[in-house]
């Protein structure tokens, strides 16, 4: 069963969307290739108190072996796709694409949950997304430990050159004016695609350019882990820490301060680029997704 229905909170989908161009002025490419591997985030990046999350790698991944137990995990083998997330957004219509799990393709188990966005003609104003979202309301504006750990496929994309989707978003401030997003997006080079990490402010501002990594590699599983250590989440001096397979292809401060707001993780089509407004296919695949936060003292 697909569930599908536009999100009403307009400020996050429209507000939100009229910048995330920003990341294009100054792209930067962070691409991956591999094989899951366990996480343990005993090692934390700049400091910080210590938090270890046991995740089985691999084919092993299953949400009741996941220890302590996270805050959110999705495994896609007994929930529906309704009991996984807040929100499914397709847009702009429900015919537009498709948030579903199943049983094509998998890590672990025998499901996934596959993020399909149809080909067509939009404009910026159209919005394209077929994406799921998980809110985390008891967290607002506080400081946190983050914790996020998912496999991730891409089946199809659209081969125009430089043609881009924000595949993976972590908001602080969801449906508000005031926001920050941590974001995962793919940009395609022709015959392949690369992952860019940046991130988005809505008072705007100058983000880094990050180093390059390698190809995605068409229809072959990525395991991505990601930490931030948000000490403080109204202003500057938070971290982030991402492996891919095991590469560590961030380790940094974060660059724009936070605004404190409602924090939200989001799977599949967030965004997608209409400078060409003739968007082809895409098609992404997720599974064994963790998002674990831990308040700090």
């Amino acid at each position: 069963m697909v569930w599908s229905g536009r999100m009403r909170q307009d400020l996050l989908f429209s507000r939100t969307r009229a910048l995330r161009w920003l990341w294009l002025h100054s792209a930067s490419a962070v691409l991956f290739a591999g094989c899951s591997a366990a996480l343990d985030f005993d090692s934390t990046s700049k400091g910080g108190a210590e938090i270890h999350l046991d995740i089985p790698p691999g084919s092993s991944f299953a949400c009741d072996k996941v220890g302590p137990t996270p805050l959110f995990c999705a495994d896609f083998e007994t929930k529906s796709i309704e009991a996984n997330w807040s929100m499914i957004d397709i847009s702009p219509g429900d015919t537009n694409g498709s948030v579903d799990i199943d049983d094509k393709d998998a890590v672990a188990g025998e499901k996934s949950m596959f993020a399909l966005l149809n080909a067509g003609t939009y404009t910026e104003k159209d919005a394209p997304e077929a994406a799921a979202s998980k809110t985390f309301a008891d967290f607002a504006n506080k400081n946190v430990r983050l914790l996020i750990s998912f496999d991730m496929k891409v089946d199809k994309f659209d081969p125009t050159e430089d043609a881009r989707v924000t595949a993976f978003q972590f908001l602080f401030g969801c449906n508000e004016n005031d926001y920050n997003q941590l974001v995962l997006s793919l940009a395609s080079t022709g015959d392949d695609v690369s992952l860019v990490f940046r991130e988005n402010s809505s008072k705007g501002g100058n983000t880094p350019t990050y180093d390059v990594h390698g190809d995605l590699g068409l229809r072959k599983w990525a395991h991505v882990n990601m930490e931030f250590d948000i000490r403080n989440a109204k202003g500057a001096g938070n971290s982030g820490l991402i492996d891919v397979d095991g590469e560590k292809i961030f380790d940094n401060e974060l660059a724009l301060p936070l605004q404190g707001g409602t924090p939200c993780a989001q799977f599949g089509e967030v965004w997608v680029d209409t400078t060409t407004p003739d968007v082809k296919e895409w098609q992404i695949r997720f599974d064994n997704v963790v998002v674990h936060l831990v308040p700090k003292s």
